[in-house]
């Protein structure tokens, strides 16, 4: 199955008929259980739990809630601790009101997951668990599930998230905590776990190409989502890179970054940030990530009989590079 871009104002080809690919997301409120759960029931929950959810129950326990083990001689305590905060039993209050329905989110995942199987037709479909994640993770990838922290999708104006101190989420990091982009990230935490190749390289230009290939997936397997809210920007965030790219690309080339090794400067160009250290102040961050995406496209828009596999199975970036020639603006 081939990958194509044509010019604008045609059909994207990305957009392809997959009516006929049976998928069936299930989404287990695993917040809504443990919340509601009397203290007598909290030792059967715990053990269902460590049936049900295996590996992603364990790490809830001991990462997000720092409780340690499920088979800690304590834990009933700890999770009847957790329920019974004041503040959690709010942002639960406030999960339950924003997300009480999530037949959106399913009928959404259940498409994205038909061009997933359209280019993988193996693909094993994860079952979604939600839950509080105590402000640590949005997404996180299991063996066999993703784990959705709905706290971290409440949006900056809610009650709880306006009292977390700057130091522990940046304001930036605050306005990002939406639901536009739950599906995004959703598909890329599962994505980039189960079918793209281990980055090898540890140079500027094997990074951002990594980064590239992920945000084509995107593409790929959401077709119909707008560009800025596949790589996390606003719109004015995104235009700012259309308008700015051959300032960026002379910017990298000129302080010679495309081979660097040096981890700070992929760092400033490629990991979360208010901006990009080095480009000006109202720049978004991860512009490498942006720039990557584009070398990407143009690949294949240059190779347009690549499928998705063999996009992701590329291990020479500068195969990618080449295809790579931004216009001035």
């Amino acid at each position: 199955m081939t990958i194509l871009l044509v010019a604008c104002g045609e059909k994207n080809p990305l957009d392809v008929d997959v009516s006929g690919i049976e998928v069936e997301i299930r989404i287990d409120r695993m917040e809504k259980e443990l919340f509601e759960c009397k203290y007598e029931d909290l030792p059967a929950l715990n053990t269902r739990f460590s049936q049900k959810y295996g590996d992603l129950w364990d790490a809830y326990v001991a990462v997000m809630l720092r409780a340690g083990s499920p088979d800690d001689s304590l834990i009933v305590v700890s999770l009847d601790r957790f329920i019974h905060d004041e503040v959690m039993m709010q942002v639960y209050q406030d999960i339950s009101a924003e997300y009480g329905d999530l037949s959106w989110l399913q009928k959404d995942l259940e498409e994205a997951f038909r061009h997933l199987k359209y280019y993988y037709p193996d693909a094993e479909i994860p079952l979604i668990v939600t839950y509080n994640s105590v402000f640590n993770y949005g997404v996180s990838t299991f063996e066999h599930s993703v784990g959705v922290g709905l706290d971290m999708y409440l949006g900056p104006d809610n009650r709880t998230v306006k009292k977390i101190s700057t130091e522990m989420i940046p304001q930036f990091m605050k306005d990002k905590m939406i639901r536009e982009y739950l599906v995004v990230d959703i598909m890329r935490g599962w994505f980039e776990v189960n079918f793209m190749e281990e980055l090898q390289g540890q140079d500027f230009l094997s990074r951002i190409v990594y980064e590239g290939k992920i945000l084509y997936a995107l593409d790929a397997l959401l077709p119909t989502t707008p560009d800025h809210i596949k790589i996390r920007y606003t719109s004015d965030q995104f235009g700012w890179c259309i308008e700015n790219e051959n300032n960026i690309w002379r910017d990298i080339v000129d302080k010679k970054l495309l081979y660097s090794t040096e981890p700070l400067e992929i760092k400033k160009f490629c990991d979360e940030a208010p901006f990009t250290s080095g480009l000006p102040n109202n720049s978004p961050g991860r512009v490498g990530n942006w720039l990557g995406w584009m070398m990407v496209r143009a690949y294949v828009k240059e190779h347009p009989e690549t499928t998705l596999p063999q996009l992701m199975a590329i291990d020479n970036p500068k195969k990618i590079l080449k295809s790579y020639k931004p216009e001035k603006k």
